[in-house]
This record gives C-alpha cells, structure tokens and sequence, in this order.
C-alpha cells in the first residue's frame, strides 16, 4: 500500500504542520498578556489583575470595566477552596510572635471644618475658628460630622487622605491648622486629643487574628493558583517610548 496516497495520511500530515505553526507564531492573542511600559515596574501585579479579569469573563461574570473589581474579587472565592479554620495553637503562636500587630490603633480627637474642592474659602475664617467661632457652622461638609471622637488611623486615612493622617499625627492638639487639601475637600482641623495604641489581650485579639490567618491563606492559595493559571499565556512587556 502507498501510504502517501491515503487521505487520513495527508490529513495527520497537515494537522501537524498547523500545530507546528502555531507554536513556532507563539501563543494566540487570548492567551497573550501585553503589560504597558508604564506598568512595567509592577508588571507581575497587572499581570495578576488581568488573569483573574479573564477568568471573570469566563465565568460570564459582568465584563463592564467599571465592575473590574468586583468580578476580580468574586473570582478569586471561585478558584480557591475557603482555607481550614486556623487551630488554637496557630492563633496563640500568631500573638505570641507578633503581639504588637494586633493592638488597638492609636485614636484621635479633632474638630474640623471642610469646605468643597475648589471652593472660595471666606475670607478671616482661620481668624474666626482661632478666635472661638463655633466651628460646626462653618464650612460646607461639617455638619454633625464636625466633631470626630475616637478616630482610629485607617478610618482617618479613607476620609480625608494619607497626607492629612499624617499632619494630623504629629500637630499639637489645641490650636487649628489649615487649610488642608484632602479626600474629602479643603479642610481646616484641630486636634482635641489622642491616644496611644493599647495592646490587646489574646482573647480581645482572637477575632482579628484568625480573620487576619483566614485572609493570608486565602491569598497564598489565589497567588498559587495564579502562578498555574500564567503558564498557559504569554507575556509580553511593551518597551518605552
């Protein structure tokens, strides 16, 4: 029999040299991950976020950009298994190893007076809040919100910005100061008075540290199976301008 006249031959033969194509041409352009230049200094999280993005989309969960973070995160619980409860002794040795993570934060007191982004500040209003104006009438976000008691560092942080935590933590407490630009508008601020952060016993900390145990081994186990998931795309890095 002449094999090369037979029909499945030829078939197996072009079969073959496609595939061999294929691989020669690289990865097809689904499987490729371009990482822009300007994201090339932390190519390895743009590279994450994008996988699991496209892991979202195959799930059929929503594919608007704007719900980006939401499907990342939704996808994250689907591809890993929730980890074990964390054992007596794991939740006492991370205490014991590191009992400082787990006090309470430090809290601060403090007046303020926030006026919009972009907004004409009346003139002398510093002159009014340093000569004892009450404060809560004035500016345009106050309010009931014009006095903060017991104020702990993260809560600080997502309402006014990083910069104003950290004037806030180092002015003296008495007098006002301000304008600041902040997260929340242009804000004038006085602090009543704060306190330092106090260390937890084990059972007052038991809750935040298995919650804290819980989240690591989660991450540690979507990080790996990111790891298996990079293996099948390609990963090119866009070169600067």
């Amino acid at each position: 029999m002449n094999w090369t006249r037979e029909p499945l031959v030829h078939f197996l033969v072009a079969a073959a040299a496609i595939v061999a194509v294929d691989a020669w041409l690289g990865a097809p352009a689904e499987r490729t991950i371009r990482v822009p230049a300007a994201r090339a200094a932390d190519a390895d999280s743009y590279v994450r976020d994008e996988i699991l993005w496209r892991e979202a989309v195959a799930r059929g969960l929503d594919e608007s950009p704007a719900a980006r973070a939401l499907a990342i995160s939704r996808v994250e619980s689907i591809l890993v298994e929730p980890p074990p409860e964390p054992t007596e002794a794991e939740l006492r040795a991370a205490y014991e190893t590191d009992g400082a993570r787990w006090s309470r934060p430090g809290r601060v007191d403090l007046d303020q007076v926030t006026f919009s982004q972009g907004a004409n500040i009346p003139p002398g209003t510093r002159e009014q809040l340093e000569t004892g104006a009450p404060f809560w009438t004035l500016g345009e976000a106050s309010g009931p919100g014009a006095s903060l008691r017991g104020v702990e560092d993260p809560e600080l942080r997502a309402t006014f910005g990083d910069a104003f935590a950290d004037s806030v933590a180092v002015i003296a407490p008495g007098s006002w100061h301000g304008p600041w630009e902040t997260s929340a508008g242009r804000t004038f601020v006085r602090v009543v008075g704060r306190s330092s952060p106090e260390p937890l016993t084990f059972g007052q900390a038991r809750g935040r540290i298995r919650e804290a145990l819980l989240a690591e081994a989660t991450e540690r186990a979507i990080a790996a199976r990111v790891r298996e998931l990079r293996e099948e795309y390609r990963i090119e890095i866009e070169k600067a301008r």
